[in-house]
């Protein structure tokens, strides 16, 4: 008894010690370069032999085309690792959430960056990351950055290293800022699932180092795996760029291509239209006053500055901007500083139904945010100037529409309000309209009545 006593002594003197914290740090950065080294090891030479087999005779420069995308594939790994890291951990997140869980309007991503850039153990963890990259011979196509000075390999590995050094430092920089939001953001996502849970069950299974290791191969998994579909698509994107030629010279072909492109647009191009021709019937019946509509369909293609329309209705003035989601898969978040985010990511599939004793039983797939791993976004001002009821419009509807507020992230209804502007989908907006009509309607006839 007295020697376990000692030993948690021992240990609690250990954690006190004031290099304990660059301790930690440098362990981080060992294992996140052993992590890294060994996603290297399963994924690049598979890329470089499906490549070799599938591409190399297809492209004009198929040596400088495999530079470029061996480039990319690494900076993603390491960007998955690294973030990885960030996300999970745990001295970092409790010190942050210390000081902003209960006030997170407080937090600001700037003054917060430029506190990692006086941190000592972030450029510890840093520079160990890069010392293991300069000890050991892993290279792993940086040397395609200096090719020019293979007879001298050590000063190509100082190059190398000086190349790696610059993307990890970017990388894990906005890696603990995207990691920082995550954690003020994951309570309110967190709050919707398993509401018998406490929420420091829930923060303690979500941040825990087995749910770290299982998302760690995953990916290493599905980079290992991806690569010969990965191959396969340059290979078929290839052809179709060899064929531009005959294309451009040929009408039919023209035509199809341009078919296949409608194609992509077409269902939300149809909405719109049946969105807006119920909204000029809407107020031909009811003698709404509808005026000031302006190319309601161009937001589809490129986003307008300005309302799409306008409408006077139950002695009411509502201008109205359509925003649109091509894509129903898509995700649009509508903050309170005035921006929207169309966010699109890619996910890795999971079944939706299982067989369970003989008996097909629905999956829970959830939102699937835990299970993207890569996605693209792009940032819009959704705000407008007008006098009146300011309306956001959501069509064609993407699968989710979220409100930010207060870096919490929250689903929103329909009638939600963000700021000055209440959030509707096409139809939803008519169906209000249309109901304060009756609802004025029979107000007058109860008024006659009496």
């Amino acid at each position: 008894m007295q020697d376990i006593d000692s030993y948690r002594a021992f240990l609690i003197k250990i954690k006190e010690h004031k290099l304990f914290p660059y301790g930690i740090a440098a362990i981080r950065g060992v294992f996140m370069y052993v992590t890294y080294a060994l996603m290297c090891l399963m994924t690049v030479d598979k890329f470089r032999s499906e490549f070799h087999k599938t591409v190399e005779d297809l492209a004009w420069n198929s040596q400088l085309l495999r530079i470029l995308l061996e480039v990319i594939l690494l900076f993603l790994m390491l960007n998955t690792v690294i973030l990885t890291f960030s996300i999970y951990y745990k001295r970092d997140r409790l010190a942050f959430l210390a000081i902003y869980e209960q006030h997170p309007n407080q937090f600001d991503a700037k003054a917060e960056r430029a506190k990692l850039l006086r941190s000592n153990l972030f450029y510890t963890e840093l520079a160990t990351l890069c010392i293991c990259f300069l000890i050991f011979p892993m290279l792993w196509g940086y040397d395609n950055f200096v090719w020019w000075t293979k007879e001298n390999p050590v000063f190509a590995k100082v190059i190398s290293t000086l190349v790696f050094t610059l993307a990890s430092f970017l990388i894990m920089l906005h890696s603990r800022i995207d990691a920082r939001n995550m954690w003020l953001e994951m309570p309110g996502r967190l709050a919707q699932k398993n509401v018998w849970k406490s929420m420091r069950k829930k923060k303690a299974a979500k941040f825990s180092y087995p749910r770290m290791i299982l998302r760690l191969v995953g990916y290493a998994l599905l980079y290992s795996l991806s690569m010969k579909i990965v191959v396969f698509v340059i290979a078929m994107l290839l052809s179709i760029v060899g064929m531009v030629g005959l294309i451009l010279m040929t009408p039919v072909l023209l035509f199809f291509v341009l078919f296949i492109v409608f194609l992509y647009y077409f269902r939300a191009i149809r909405t719109r239209v049946k969105f807006i021709r119920k909204l000029k019937k809407t107020c031909r019946e009811n003698g709404y006053d509808l005026f000031y509509l302006k190319r309601p369909y161009r937001s589809i293609f490129r986003d307008n500055e300005s309302y799409t329309f306008a409408l006077t209705a139950n002695n009411k003035t509502y201008y109205c901007r359509i925003l649109a989601s091509v894509k129903r898969s898509n995700k649009l978040i509508l903050d309170e500083d005035g921006t929207c985010t169309r966010h699109m990511g890619l996910h890795i599939p999971q079944p939706q139904l299982a067989n369970v004793r003989g008996y097909v039983q629905t999956y829970d797939r959830g939102n699937g945010d835990n299970r993207e791993f890569m996605s693209f976004s792009s940032v819009i001002d959704y705000t407008f100037e007008a006098d009146g009821n300011k309306i956001l419009i959501i069509n064609p509807v993407p699968k989710r529409v979220l409100r930010r507020f207060e870096k919490t992230t929250r689903e929103m209804d329909n009638g939600d309000k963000i700021g000055e502007y209440t959030v509707y989908t096409g139809n939803a907006f008519l169906r209000y309209i249309i109901r304060l009509g009756e609802l004025e309607k029979e107000g007058r006839c109860f008024h006659d009545s009496e």
